[in-house]
């Protein structure tokens, strides 16, 4: 069995409606992948103001994603997306710097066709949102992000 070294579990709202750009900008990032646009990322699966439990995962180990989502599916029923990213980044602005996390159910095909899906990171005094290779192997630091809806 997956074992699981980490988890921390907040709650709080996500809006839906919200642009990418604004959630973007919101963040207050150093730095952002230009890519990460409404275009590339497009947000269809939920609508609204809605409360959501993030639930972060460590494994405290190098994971490929394929073995990462398998562990993952007993945290929570989904990976988080790329709006829940932008809702946990600007609320919990300092978490990236200590914990680099994934966030694994938003992938995107860049122009070369590879998948790539966010990602949060920095250093003590930056911050970085960023776009990670999506099918690799994650060092052993990375978190990854799962949601469960509390509701409206």
């Amino acid at each position: 069995p997956m074992r699981i070294e980490g988890l921390f579990v907040l709650n709080f709202n996500v809006d839906y409606f919200r642009p990418v750009f604004q959630g973007v900008k919101a963040g207050h990032y150093d730095r952002a992948n230009p890519n990460i646009t409404s275009e590339n990322f497009p947000s269809n699966r939920e609508t609204g103001i809605k409360k959501i439990q993030l639930r972060l995962v460590h494994f405290n180990r190098k994971i490929s994603t394929d073995k990462a989502l398998r562990g993952l599916d007993r945290q929570g029923p989904r990976p988080a997306t790329l709006q829940e990213c932008l809702a946990f980044g600007e609320r919990f602005p300092t978490f990236q710097s200590k914990f680099p996390t994934a966030f694994l159910d938003s992938p995107w095909l860049d122009l070369e066709g590879r998948l790539r899906c966010p990602y949060l990171h920095g250093r003590k005094f930056e911050r970085y949102l960023g776009l990670n290779l999506f099918d690799r192997e994650w060092p052993e630091v990375v978190w990854f992000a799962t949601v469960a809806n509390l509701g409206v």
